[in-house]
C-alpha cells in the first residue's frame, strides 16, 4: 500500500490560479505574433490553447481525457492520485472489503474513487464502478465485488469547485482566424452523479469583452459537443480567452460537476506553399504476399492494386517487430524497438522520444487517429500529439475484432470538420487479424471447402485459419476502395501524402507456427508498403531495396519539405527519385517469443537471424534463390558477413541499454553515480559487449 506524499497535495493546490478572476490581458507583457499569412490552400492550427494557459502548460497526465470513445487534450481533466495498490482483501463473511486512510488534502473536497482489480493469472485489469468520496472523509471503505481478485488499485480523482475559470495568455489573432472547441463532462463524474453545467467562452482584449460561446452540457450528453467560432472581429488584436464554467442554477446544494473543454484550438489561414496533408493507414496483420495475389482465381486486393499503381510500391519492406505494439511504435517514432522499448501494451514510450503526431502538431497540423484499441493503447504513448484519439474499444484491451467500416467512417467524420485544414490522420484496423471472421459475402474460401477439412489437427487449423484470413483480406480491400473513392471525391488526395502499410504479417504453418509474434521469418516480417503523392511520386514506381517501418517518419518529413528529425531510419526520397541511399545498409527486426530473444538483419540478398545475443548467425537465407526462407544455408562461412550486418543493431541495443541503466541508477542512487564501469560490466555479462 502506498500513500500520497504531502508534496503532491501541495502541487495540486498550485493549480488554483486557474480558478481565480482574470486580470485585464493588457497588464501582461506576454505576446505571441504568428508569422504573416499569405493566400492559403488550407488552415493551420495556430494556437493549441491547452498550451497557452497563464499558469503554464498542464502536466501531461492532466492534459488528456476521454468523452465517449474519443480522447482529447482538454482543460478540466481530473488529476489522479494513488489511494491503494496491493493485494486484494481476504474474503470475510462472503464480502471483500478494503479500508484505508484518506490523505489530508482530500478531506476538504469531494473526489471520485476509481477502482480496478486483476484476477489471478490474468493480464488485464477490470474496472469496477467508481464511488464518490465526500467532504470530511478521513478514511475510505470499499467493497470489492469481483470473482477471485488478486490485486486491487484505487485512485482518487478530486472534483473541481462548482465555479471554474481557465484563462490563456494574450494571443495575437490574424485575419480569418477561428476558434474550435468541444465541450463535455468527465464520464467518471457522470457515473457517480455529476450534474449539468453552464459553460461560457469569453474573449477579452484591452478595451473589449465578448461572450463567444454560452452553452450548457448535461449528463445525457455522452459525446464531445463541438463548436467553431469566427474570430474575424478580433483580427490584429491581442486576445485572452477565458473558459468559465459553473453548476446550473437549479443544482442541489451538494451537487458537483466536472466540465471539459476539449482541444481548444485557434486556426488561421496558412501559406499556399505549406506542407501537404498526411494520411497513414495501417492494415494490421496484412502480409506482403497477399497483396496483388489471387486465390482460386479470385483477386484478393483489386482496390489496393489500383492504389499501388498510382504511386510507389516497396517490394521488400520489413517490419521491426512481429506484433502490433512494438512495430507501430517504430512506425510512430522512426526508431527500432531496442530504442523505444514499447514492445507490448503494458509498456510506455520513454518521454524523451517524440512521436510523429508530436512532431507534426507544432507545425500547424491538425492531428487525429482512429484505432481499434487493443495493442495501440493510448496510455502506451500512441496518444501523444493527437488532438483527437478515438478507440473502437473491444471487450477488453486484448480484443482484436475488426471494425474497419466504423473506423474508416470515423476518420471521414473527422475530415468533415478538419478536411480544409492542414492535417495528419492515422487510421488503424484489425480487420485482417485473428479471429478471421469475414462477412458472409466475403467468406468464399471457407465455403469452397464444402466441409472437407484435413484430419490432422494442425493441418485443419492451418487451412481453416488461412481461408478465413483470405476472406478478411477481400473485405478489407473492399473497404479500402470505398475509403479511397470518398477521399478522391472530396478532393483530399490532391495535396496529400497517402501511405498504406501493415505492422506485420501472419504465419500459416510455413515454419511450424500459426499466428505471429513467435518467429522472424518472411511471412511475419514482410509487409506491404506503398506511397502515393500526386505530382511528386511517379505512378508505377517499384523499389526493390530493403526498407523498414522506421523509414516512414523521415520519408514523410522529407517529402513534405519539413526539417529532418532524429530517426534510426532513413528517408526513402532518394529511392523514390530513382537513386540510391547514401550507403549500403541492412534493416532490422527483433522479437522475444517462443524461441527467446531473436534479432534479424536483412540486406538486399540475404537474411541473418541471430539467437539472443549470440554473435554467430542462427540461420542464414539466400533471398534471391529462396524468398520464402524455406532452406537455411550453412552459415559457417557467412559468420563474418552476418556479424558485419548485425553490428549496427547491436550498437543500438547497447546504447539503449546503457541509457536505461544510467537512468535507473540515477533514480535509485543519485549521489553515487559510478555508472560507466557498472553499465559496461552488466552489458559484458549479458554478452552484448566483449
Amino acid at each position: 500500500m502506498f500513500r500520497l506524499p504531502i508534496c503532491i497535495a501541495l502541487a495540486f493546490s498550485l493549480l488554483a490560479p486557474a480558478c481565480a478572476p482574470a486580470p485585464d490581458p493588457s497588464a501582461s507583457d506576454e505576446r505571441e505574433t504568428p508569422s504573416a499569412a499569405t493566400p492559403t490552400a488550407g488552415r493551420i492550427a495556430l494556437y493549441r490553447l491547452t498550451e497557452k494557459l497563464v499558469h503554464g502548460r498542464l502536466p501531461q497526465n492532466d492534459l488528456t481525457c476521454a468523452v465517449g470513445s474519443e480522447i482529447r487534450p482538454a482543460l478540466g481533466c481530473l488529476t489522479q492520485f494513488p489511494l491503494y495498490s496491493g493485494a486484494a482483501p481476504t474474503l470475510q463473511a462472503g464480502v471483500r472489503q478494503l479500508t484505508g486512510p484518506v490523505d489530508e488534502f482530500l478531506e476538504d473536497q469531494q473526489f471520485i474513487i476509481e477502482r480496478s482489480v486483476k484476477g489471478a493469472g490474468l493480464l488485464d485489469w477490470q474496472r469496477l464502478e467508481p464511488e464518490l468520496g465526500t467532504h470530511g472523509m478521513t478514511s475510505f471503505t470499499t467493497t470489492i465485488e469481483s470473482e477471485n481478485p488478486e490485486l486491487v488499485e484505487l485512485w482518487a480523482r478530486p472534483l473541481p469547485p462548482a465555479y471554474r475559470h481557465f484563462r490563456t495568455q494574450p494571443l495575437a489573432i490574424p485575419s480569418g482566424a477561428q476558434l474550435q472547441v468541444g465541450v463535455g463532462l468527465v464520464p467518471l463524474a457522470v457515473a457517480v452523479g455529476a450534474s449539468g453545467v453552464s459553460m461560457q467562452l469569453v474573449a477579452r482584449t484591452k478595451d473589449k469583452e465578448k461572450i463567444l460561446l454560452d452553452t450548457r452540457v448535461l449528463p445525457v450528453d455522452t459525446r464531445w459537443q463541438d463548436h467553431a467560432i469566427d474570430l474575424t472581429e478580433f483580427a490584429g488584436k491581442n486576445v485572452a480567452f477565458h473558459f468559465v464554467s459553473n453548476l446550473l442554477p437549479q443544482a442541489a446544494e451538494e451537487a458537483f460537476t466536472a466540465p471539459l473543454w476539449g482541444a481548444p484550438t485557434v486556426t488561421a489561414p496558412g501559406p499556399a506553399d505549406g506542407p501537404p496533408n498526411v494520411i497513414l493507414i495501417s492494415l494490421d496483420t496484412l502480409r506482403a504476399d497477399y497483396v496483388g495475389a489471387t486465390k482460386e482465381g479470385r483477386q484478393l486486393t483489386p482496390n489496393l492494386d489500383k492504389f499501388r499503381a498510382r504511386g510507389a510500391v516497396f517490394t521488400n519492406a520489413m517490419t521491426t517487430y512481429p506484433s502490433t505494439t512494438g512495430s507501430h511504435m517504430s512506425l510512430f517514432t522512426g526508431v527500432y524497438p531496442a530504442t523505444h522499448e514499447t514492445i507490448h501494451a503494458r509498456k510506455k514510450l520513454p518521454p524523451e522520444i517524440p512521436t510523429m503526431a508530436q512532431a507534426l502538431a507544432p507545425l500547424g497540423f491538425a492531428t487525429a487517429a482512429v484505432t481499434e484499441n487493443a495493442m495501440l493503447n493510448a496510455t502506451s504513448g500512441f496518444l501523444r500529439g493527437f488532438d483527437s484519439y478515438k478507440e473502437q474499444k473491444g471487450d477488453d484491451v486484448w480484443s482484436t475484432d475488426g471494425a474497419i467500416r466504423q473506423t474508416f467512417d470515423d476518420g471521414l467524420a473527422w475530415l468533415d470538420t478538419h478536411g480544409e485544414e492542414r492535417f495528419f490522420l492515422f487510421l488503424h484496423t484489425y480487420q485482417v487479424h485473428f479471429p478471421y471472421t469475414p462477412p458472409k459475402r466475403h467468406n468464399h474460401f471457407r465455403r469452397a471447402l464444402n466441409r472437407q477439412l484435413p484430419e490432422d489437427p494442425f493441418e485443419r487449423q492451418k487451412v481453416w485459419a488461412e481461408r478465413g484470413y483470405a476472406g478478411e483480406v477481400l473485405y478489407t480491400d473492399e473497404e479500402v476502395g470505398r475509403l479511397l473513392r470518398i477521399l478522391d471525391e472530396r478532393g483530399l488526395l490532391e495535396n496529400t501524402i497517402l501511405i498504406i502499410t501493415a505492422d506485420h504479417g501472419e504465419e500459416f504453418g510455413e515454419h511450424g507456427e500459426i499466428g505471429h509474434a513467435q518467429t522472424l521469418y518472411a511471412e511475419v516480417l514482410n509487409i506491404p508498403l506503398s506511397i502515393q503523392f500526386p505530382g511528386r511520386i511517379p505512378a508505377g514506381s517499384r523499389i526493390e531495396a530493403p526498407v523498414s517501418l522506421v523509414d516512414i517518419l523521415p520519408t514523410i518529413f522529407d517529402l513534405a519539405g519539413l526539417p529532418p528529425l532524429h530517426a534510426e531510419g532513413q528517408s526513402l526520397v532518394p529511392l523514390l527519385d530513382g537513386g540510391q541511399l547514401a550507403e549500403q545498409r541492412a534493416v532490422y527486426a527483433q522479437n522475444y517469443g517462443k524461441h527467446g530473444q531473436q534479432w534479424a538483419a536483412r540486406t538486399g540478398t540475404r537474411k541473418f537471424i541471430f539467437q539472443g545475443n549470440q554473435k554467430i548467425p542462427f540461420e542464414v537465407f539466400d533471398l534471391e534463390a529462396d524468398a520464402g526462407e524455406t532452406t537455411a544455408l550453412d552459415g559457417t562461412h557467412l559468420a563474418a558477413e552476418g556479424t558485419r550486418w548485425i553490428t549496427p543493431y547491436r550498437e543500438i541495443v547497447i546504447a539503449a541499454m546503457t541509457r536505461r541503466m544510467e537512468k535507473e541508477a540515477a533514480e535509485t542512487a543519485p549521489h553515487e553515480r559510478r555508472l560507466d564501469e557498472g553499465v559496461v560490466n552488466k552489458l559484458r555479462a549479458l554478452g552484448y559487449m566483449d
